[in-house]
């Protein structure tokens, strides 16, 4: 395997932001041409609150430190169904169908919360495959959440992350830092990872984290019933690769629990 294995854990101080899984499929004209009536009815009690919006704006990660958010404009409709609480919101557009969460704990509420608009688009646009399938995770380490003020990145992070922040010449005055890779999976499906991380300024503070970026992806024709499968193998490649990006120090300062 190209990402070592590691036991499968929980932070009990979880530095996730955000997790957000799509499937992508050939053009359903129908889901823009008409509203989606029946797919709602479907959603509507896990999932009460509704817009729908004309044009889907595709941030282009860029939360680096001192960058600017660019975004790119579609003309197609979207509509979005969210939960109550605002945490959960499933995204549908003629070609692609999302849920994103910023309150994730366990892969296994993630699937449950996925099921309901996954069996919806299946039973009633019966897309004929996916043409991509990802689940992205997105955490931000914050130093002052985990009682470690002070500390050096280069003694948090695996040292082949850190780069320039490992330097004893030059890390305190590194205020920019953005690196990208993507790698091979080997789960014979040509699946990729791509990895953004670096610097980040946490929200509106004058705090500087650090954020990990991981897209695991595959674009190779996935038939319906195989998509489940593909998650899950992501979902496990996602867990080994963040506890690759970590020291033991940072890995335990999240206070870890072991599940099965």
């Amino acid at each position: 395997m190209p990402i070592p294995d590691s036991p499968r854990v929980q932070y009990k101080k979880n530095p996730l932001v955000e997790v957000i899984c799509q499937v992508r499929f050939p053009a359903i004209l129908r889901i823009e041409t008409h509203p989606p009536v029946e797919f709602q009815e479907q959603l509507r009690q896990q999932y009460p609150l509704f817009i729908a919006k004309q044009g889907v704006n595709i941030e282009i990660p860029s939360e680096i430190a001192r960058s600017e958010i660019v975004k790119i404009v579609g003309e197609h409709k979207s509509y979005e169904f969210t939960t109550a609480d605002e945490q959960w919101t499933v995204s549908l557009t003629k070609d692609f169908l999302a849920l994103t969460s910023r309150k994730y704990e366990r892969w296994e509420e993630f699937q449950r919360n996925l099921a309901l608009p996954l069996e919806a688009l299946n039973t009633i646009y019966a897309p004929v495959f996916y043409s991509r399938i990802g689940l992205r995770y997105r955490d931000v380490i914050q130093m002052s959440q985990l009682g470690l003020m002070g500390v050096e990145w280069a003694e948090l992070l695996n040292p082949y992350l850190v780069g320039e922040l490992a330097s004893p010449d030059l890390a305190q005055e590194i205020v920019y830092v953005a690196r990208e890779f993507v790698m091979q999976l080997q789960d014979g499906r040509q699946s990729q990872a791509h990895v953004r991380h670096g610097l980040v300024q946490v929200g509106n503070t004058e705090e500087i984290g650090y954020l990990i970026d991981s897209d695991f992806f595959t674009e190779q024709r996935t038939e319906i019933k195989d998509a489940l499968e593909a998650l899950h193998y992501f979902n496990q490649q996602a867990g080994r690769l963040f506890r690759w990006c970590l020291t033991d120090r940072l890995h335990n300062a999240m206070e870890p629990e072991t599940v099965g």
